[in-house]
C-alpha cells in the first residue's frame, strides 16, 4: 500500500493477511513501513497502520464469523531503521 499526495509518494506499507491454522483465524503481517523523511510527524504511518488494522479486522471477522471487535493479532517481520 502506498500513500500519495499531489503525485508525491509519502509512504509505503508492506502488508499481508496470513492464516493461523491452529486457531482458525487470520492475522496481519507488516513487513515494511516506510515514510518519506520530509513527511514524518504528519500521521502518514499511523494512517497506513489504521488501514491495515481495519482490513485485518474485516477479513478476520468475515472468514471466522467472529465479531470484528475480537482481539487482533500482528506479526511484524522487519526491524526498525
Amino acid at each position: 500500500m502506498g500513500v500519495k499526495e499531489g503525485g508525491k509518494i509519502l509512504g509505503l506499507l508492506g502488508f499481508r493477511i496470513r492464516e493461523n491454522l491452529e486457531d482458525v483465524s487470520k492475522f496481519g503481517e507488516v513487513s515494511a513501513l516506510v515514510v518519506n523523511a520530509k513527511e514524518k510527524r504528519r500521521g502518514v504511518g499511523r494512517f497506513m497502520m489504521d488501514y491495515a488494522e481495519k482490513l485485518t479486522y474485516f477479513i478476520n471477522s468475515s472468514a471466522t464469523n467472529r465479531p470484528a471487535t475480537d482481539s487482533l493479532n500482528w506479526l511484524i517481520t522487519a526491524g526498525e531503521d
